[in-house]
């Protein structure tokens, strides 16, 4: 891990010729013991287990979505394709952040409604599996006067580009998505609304540490989030449970000792 260039070492970008945040090393990382840089080490608070800790980066991700966001107090927020493990994270830190409703927008009405169940705030569902649906009625009759904030963890597909106008002026978008479809909204309808468009490549440092210290204090509970976990001899199997989405997963892991 580069020390003076790493993203997660730090929680601004690189401003080196060379962007990389890990250079090349022999040493592989399933082994007894490894080598590591000491100053990217962090302690694990004994009030927080391995599979927790395990997640400190995905709820790091999380914190720095939301924070991205610049919420007001008791904003309405809508979370796209949140019954994943970021959109899961998400919901649980709504209280965090004086959220004081949540829009989760996903396609399975059944995985949604479950997702709904692990939420600290007053939370609604709209479900995308009719193509036909009017996406901003659909979340006006939830948050009539517009919504603060859109967390967008949607990988593909133009569905955020229709749900922008149900923002209200000087609202945020937060895409963590890796979404290659282009937005289709004018640029001139963006200044007209001031609304924000932003994102990052992953978290820094700083997100992940607060990550363990809400962990520890038990403000974040992810524990109960866990729907799938595996040996390492079915390390193959996890990979494709994963990748094909067949099943609904929230928190997954592989135990490799």
């Amino acid at each position: 891990m580069c020390q003076e260039s790493g993203l997660i070492g730090f929680a601004k970008f690189a401003q080196l010729s060379n962007p990389s945040q890990y250079d090349i090393y022999h040493d592989g990382g399933v082994a007894e013991y490894i080598r590591v840089p000491y100053w990217q080490l962090d302690l694990l608070p004994d009030s927080v287990s391995f599979e927790a800790a395990a997640k400190a980066h995905d709820a790091g991700v999380a914190l720095q979505a939301l924070k991205l966001a610049d919420l007001p107090p008791h904003s309405t927020v809508v979370v796209t394709a949140p019954t994943g493990a970021m959109g899961v994270i998400t919901v649980r830190l709504a209280k965090q952040f004086a959220i004081s409703k949540l829009i989760l927008i996903g396609r399975s009405p059944e995985r949604l409604e479950k997702v709904k169940t692990i939420s600290t705030v007053p939370t609604e569902i709209v479900s995308l599996i009719d193509p036909d649906i009017d996406i901003v009625d659909s979340v006006r009759k939830f948050a009539p006067q517009g919504v603060q904030a859109i967390i967008d963890y949607i990988p593909v597909g133009d569905t955020v580009s229709k749900l922008l106008p149900v923002m209200v002026t000087g609202g945020t978008l937060v895409h963590f998505g890796g979404n290659p479809t282009p937005l289709k909204v004018p640029m001139g309808a963006m200044m007209a609304n001031c609304w924000r468009l932003i994102s990052s490549r992953g978290n820094a440092r700083v997100d992940t540490n607060q990550a363990l210290k809400l962990l520890a204090d038990g403000e974040l509970k992810i524990d109960d989030l866990f729907t799938h976990k595996y040996p390492f001899s079915d390390a193959e199997k996890a990979v494709d449970t994963i990748e094909n989405r067949r099943e609904p997963m929230w928190l997954s892991i592989i135990h490799v000792s």
